[in-house]
């Protein structure tokens, strides 16, 4: 492809929404943020995601809890396919979570599987094996039930289970209790900050901050009626807070570190319905929702994907401001480019990641808009999305400059991806 065919003549803006297929609308809001249905999944419960991106999934097909043998589900980095795990089905497979290193089952890349036994009496924590194999790693009374299961930042293996009101962690043995809950209360969802602390929240409502070797260090940080979810985020977007469903008022809430909540989504279902969230590696937020087969993220306007191409400024730089919505205006502000010279914004619905002029094309040439930069490096080309683009919908723009520095001639910005809403 020649950088000329990329200043061809600027689709019209409103022909970009006869490229896009309708999408659904969603009842849940979370301004500034868009939030689709990333895959359908039978009776999703817990989320765990794989470093390449691939999300595990619990089932169960009762929303209010059932001991039914059933295969697991795996969905693919982008949200399909969908495929389910497992030669035999387990127990009430609720929980998840992938064994990355083999540090509890032995064999890296098998995925922990944990949940009652049909006796109702005994918990079991299963593996599934990469070729499929099902084999019961420990089955013990004392924790007849696990709600759910991580790692944390120095690998060790942490779970909570409701029997005996405990948080149990292993680094390769049998597990052992790491700290019990007060009183008659016991945990259910917990998540590790990057601290390696650790935030239970439990059935008196109360979320108790832990130190890492399980003193208690904070005794009531914050309380909710009812939790749907637990994590902290990423960074980007969401930052480093703490970030819960509250499955009784139906909210997205934000807890920051002084334990002072905000709500920032509402809409999502209550009760039983909503059954965990969960990170992914590019910072979106997941949401399993039981009730309806369906994994929903919940992702920043506009993630930041790399792959800027240097010029006579250095990496240039483009920082999109606005989501994208029906009659919304976006603007890309880019930076150290090439001074006093021209280039073409790209938009497009898919991701080509094309090889050109010493970099890489991240989005399809769906749409292109000619700008000019100033004398300091500089453009700000505007967006004005027509009023029939759908919701659900992924863009892609990069920004590229004519820039006799460059390795081919000509330099790129970093590319970013955002979901229309």
């Amino acid at each position: 492809m020649s950088f000329p065919a990329l200043l061809r003549p600027l689709v019209p803006l409103l022909s970009f929404g006869a490229l896009l297929l309708p999408g659904p609308s969603y009842a849940q809001s979370v301004p500034g943020f868009a939030v689709s249905q990333y895959a359908t999944v039978t009776d999703p419960v817990m989320l765990s995601f794989g470093p390449d991106g691939s999300l595990y999934v619990g089932r169960d097909p009762a929303a209010g809890g059932s001991a039914t043998p059933v295969l697991v589900s795996k969905v693919g980095p982008g949200g399909a396919p969908v495929t389910s795990l497992g030669n035999v089905s387990t127990s009430d497979p609720d929980t998840v979570l992938l064994d990355v290193e083999g540090t509890i089952s032995g064999v890296p890349g098998t995925l922990l599987v944990s949940g009652l036994l049909t006796s109702g009496a005994v918990g079991h924590l299963s593996g599934i094996r990469p070729d499929g194999t099902v084999v019961t790693l420990y089955a013990q009374a004392d924790w007849a039930n696990i709600v759910e299961m991580k790692f944390d930042n120095n690998g060790r293996f942490l779970f909570t289970a409701v029997e005996s009101r405990s948080i149990w962690s292993s680094t390769g043995g049998t597990p052992t209790v790491l700290a019990t809950l007060p009183g008659s209360a016991y945990p259910t969802y917990f998540t590790v900050a990057p601290d390696n602390r650790i935030a239970v929240g439990s059935s008196d409502g109360v979320v108790r901050i832990y130190n890492a070797n399980g003193t208690l260090a904070n005794a009531s940080f914050v309380s909710f009626a009812s939790l749907a979810g637990l994590e902290y985020g990423k960074g980007g977007a969401f930052g480093n807070d703490l970030y819960a469903i509250d499955a009784s008022a139906g909210t997205l809430v934000r807890v920051n570190a002084a334990g002072v909540k905000t709500t920032i989504g509402t809409g999502f279902a209550t009760g039983n319905a909503t059954k965990d969230l969960a990170f992914g590696p590019s910072g979106d937020l997941f949401v399993s929702v039981n009730t309806i087969d369906r994994v929903l993220r919940i992702a920043a306007p506009w993630t930041n994907l790399g792959f800027a191409l240097a010029g006579s400024q250095g990496l240039p730089q483009m920082a999109p401001a606005g989501g994208a919505g029906p009659g919304a205006v976006t603007t890309f502000p880019l930076s150290q480019a090439a001074q006093s010279s021209f280039g073409a914004l790209v938009l497009g619905v898919t991701r080509v990641d094309v090889p050109l002029f010493g970099g890489v094309l991240v989005p399809n040439t769906d749409v292109l808009l000619p700008y000019a930069t100033t004398a300091g490096g500089t453009a700000s080309p505007s967006v004005l999305w027509p009023l029939a683009l759908p919701a659900g919908i992924p863009i892609h723009a990069q920004a590229w400059t004519f820039d006799p520095a460059a390795v081919e001639g000509i330099s790129a910005s970093n590319a970013s991806r955002t979901i229309s809403r």
